[in-house]
């Protein structure tokens, strides 16, 4: 897969990218990822996370590194 990452704008994407409503608030929100926003674990974001325990614990490293 060839992706330019999720909050890429311009940049090659997935094909369901378009229309995932965590890229679309993350573009919006202008956060490099969920893990910079100040909403983290949010309702959206938690629903998908039950489903990729390896993307939550990747976000979850990068908050860290972001308090210290």
């Amino acid at each position: 897969m060839t992706c330019d990452g999720c909050t890429t704008v311009g940049g090659r994407l997935g094909g369901y990218c378009p229309f995932c409503e965590i890229r679309t608030c993350g573009v919006g929100r202008g956060v490099a990822n969920c893990a910079h926003c100040p909403d983290y674990n949010c309702d959206k974001l938690t629903a998908f996370l039950t489903q990729a325990p390896a993307a939550k614990a990747n976000l979850d490293a990068i908050r860290v590194t972001l308090v210290m």
